[in-house]
């Protein structure tokens, strides 16, 4: 065997996770699926291993993976960070899946009313009530706020996009009948880049 291959075996799931991080910051996938994997194979219920996974695995496209991977990230570990639970929202908004959508915002609703993610969640919420107005309002705020989390900012600004062309098509009233299915349809065609931004310490 050789040494190389010696080294990696030799490799904890600390050290693993370290590394997956920093290949996650130059943008290098294949090294972070790996990584995320290794740790899974030495611990299969690691939740920040499962969570990562499931944001490498949305950004992939691979959308069902992702939804099973974080949702059982967030069963295995109550204070996950709350980055897991909106990005859980948005793969099941992304589905049109409403209900699965308030359920994992909820842990949101504990943060303070002027903290972004919250802005965020209630945005996104107004959006898909049609009130696209307040949900302009929301995520503008959102946006402001919001330092820690970068990837969310372009994720959000589209999402507000999407809102404002549609308070330009229906001005001083909602769509009648969009719920959801032109909520759907807005957050198909909006970016999840935020699938990819580094959670928590």
């Amino acid at each position: 065997m050789s040494d190389s291959n010696t080294s990696k075996e030799l490799l904890d799931s600390e050290e693993l996770m370290h590394l997956a991080l920093k290949a996650t910051e130059t943008g290098e996938g294949d090294k972070v699926l790996s990584y995320l994997k290794r740790i899974l194979a030495i611990e299969a219920e690691h939740a920040m291993a499962l969570y990562l996974l499931g944001a490498q695995h949305a950004q992939m496209g691979l959308f069902d993976r992702a939804k099973e991977e974080i949702s059982r990230a967030v069963e295995l570990e109550p204070n996950i960070p709350v980055t897991a639970h909106l990005q859980l929202g948005l793969l099941h908004l992304s589905s049109g899946d409403i209900s699965s959508t308030m359920d994992a915002w909820a842990p949101l609703d504990q943060l303070a009313d002027d903290d972004a993610l919250n802005l965020f969640k209630r945005g996104l919420t107004y959006l898909v009530q049609d009130e696209f107005a307040k949900c302009v309002e929301c995520l503008e705020k959102g946006i402001a706020a919001n330092t820690q989390y970068p990837a969310l900012n372009a994720d959000m600004q589209a999402f507000m996009d999407r809102a404002r062309e549609a308070l330009d098509q229906t001005p001083g009233k909602p769509v009648s009948g969009s719920k959801p299915a032109t909520a759907e349809k807005r957050l198909r065609q909006a970016d999840l880049s935020a699938y990819n931004s580094k959670p928590d310490d």
